[in-house]
């Protein structure tokens, strides 16, 4: 053999592990992201998993019809509990009393559908929709 074939098929075996090369690294870099994605959609079913252990409690409308009732009736002017729902809607409430309750509904593991306050004077109102 010719030392110009040499050098010509020397040249071709470099070009052919070099793209080898590049072809292997960007094979394990789709790996690792799809490994990644992987992991995320395991982690992500589990978390569901766990919400919908804990909003087919049946305790869990019981907790929020609690949390309700420790405000006075003067202020609930309507709740309407039906199946996983709660529509609430509360007028004259204080800054306290509605932080207080503000804090306890955001304890429940439900889902706030829609949160309304408006402030009327020194007082508040409140309407709310969450489900389970």
């Amino acid at each position: 053999m010719r030392p110009l074939h040499q050098k010509i098929l020397l040249l071709g075996l470099l070009v052919l592990m070099g793209g080898a090369w590049f072809y292997r690294t960007s094979q394990q870099r789709q790996l690792e992201r799809s490994r990644a994605e992987i992991a995320k959609a395991r982690q992500e079913i589990r978390e569901i998993s766990q919400m919908k252990t804990l909003w087919d409690r049946k305790d869990l409308g019981e907790k929020l019809d609690r949390l309700v009732h420790t405000l006075p009736e003067s202020t609930l002017k309507r709740y309407k509990k039906k199946h996983h729902r709660a529509d609430l809607t509360l007028e004259k409430l204080e800054g306290k009393r509605l932080n207080t309750f503000l804090r306890g509904l955001s304890v429940l593991p439900i889902q706030i559908v829609s949160l309304s306050i408006a402030r009327e004077g020194k007082v508040y109102r409140l309407e709310c929709r969450c489900k389970w």
